[in-house]
């Protein structure tokens, strides 16, 4: 799994069914409710936690995660250097290693603070 959000603060609202909850100019585009959809499916989340839990359960997952784990091991390289071992390590392009870098970075900047 590589998340694919580029917006994690949207997963709990999307999880709780809270999106009405969100300011109208905050309301995450069909797409982005379907990438989180996706990626909660996919770290199999379970059903009912309190936010609290939720964001627990959610650093966990980061942590066990495969992916999050190379690109932890990229921390001090060279952007480029960090796109090319995520190119290399999970065969997928330049620009895909780049965003998904980008798009982990900040699911563990909001999850682990």
């Amino acid at each position: 799994w590589i998340p694919q959000t580029r917006t994690p603060e949207y997963l709990w609202h999307i999880y709780a069914g809270e999106l009405g909850e969100l300011p109208e100019t905050d309301t995450p585009s069909d797409e982005q409710v379907a990438l989180a959809q996706h990626d909660l499916r996919m770290l199999q989340a379970p059903a009912g936690l309190p936010l609290d839990a939720f964001t627990a359960w959610m650093a966990a997952a980061l942590a066990a995660s495969p992916f999050i784990d190379a690109v932890r091991q990229t921390a001090g390289l060279a952007e480029q250097d960090a796109w090319d071992a995520l190119a290399d390590g999970w065969q997928v392009s330049l620009a895909a290693a780049n965003r998904s870098l980008e798009t982990a970075n900040r699911w563990l900047l909001w999850f682990e603070g």
